[in-house]
């Protein structure tokens, strides 16, 4: 339901590979309520754009070396899919665990030090996508300098109803627009949460 700033910009990030134009950042941001469709995006944006699309919760692992070692897997190897796409990482939660995502937002931090210094071992060659609930989690600060900022907005009630009503109509759900904005009141216009009520 969040209305992207500009797709093509997405897009241009999110396919640009090693050996073309160097882009300004390698990290995307997206952050904004639960229930939005963050991680949704991240996925139906890196699979557009060609990626094989790697998903890790750090919200998960309690363990700094288990988050780092998963991290570099992803990062520095090929996809072993028969597809033989490229990896795109998408890190969930990422202000949600140790110390709100510290261990992970480190990794990441590492990685882009170690790429400005010239180092060929642990670059960042593919885009890394990671999710927050809190933009502002203190963890997050030095990630906030060398990302791209993607703020979800919260929908409207009208908005949310408009398109659980569409929803409705093509599965076959009889409903009425009283209902529906009750849902997503209650909800706080959570989309996921509206879904799994209907």
């Amino acid at each position: 339901m969040a209305a992207p700033t500009n797709d093509r910009a997405t897009n241009r990030y999110i396919h640009r590979e090693v050996g073309e134009k160097p882009v300004k950042y390698k990290i995307l941001l997206l952050c904004g309520p639960p229930g939005l469709g963050k991680t949704t995006l991240a996925h139906v944006a890196a699979k557009h754009c060609g990626y094989h699309v790697v998903e890790i919760n750090v919200s998960d692992d309690r363990s700094s070396s288990t988050i780092e070692a998963k991290i570099l897997d992803v990062v520095q190897m090929n996809s072993v899919m028969e597809d033989s796409k490229p990896n795109c990482l998408v890190i969930d939660e990422i202000d949600g665990a140790l110390g709100d995502g510290k261990g992970a937002v480190e990794v990441i931090l590492k990685i882009v030090s170690t790429e400005r210094k010239g180092h060929k071992t642990a670059s960042l060659s593919r885009p890394v996508i990671c999710i927050c609930n809190d933009l502002y989690a203190l963890a997050l600060r030095p990630l906030r300098q060398v990302a791209k900022v993607h703020i979800f907005v919260q929908p409207t009630v009208s908005r949310v109803v408009s398109r659980l009503k569409y929803i409705c109509n093509m599965e076959g759900l009889k409903t009425n627009s009283t209902a529906l904005a009750a849902l997503a009141e209650y909800t706080e216009c959570d989309i996921r949460s509206c879904l799994n009520t209907l």
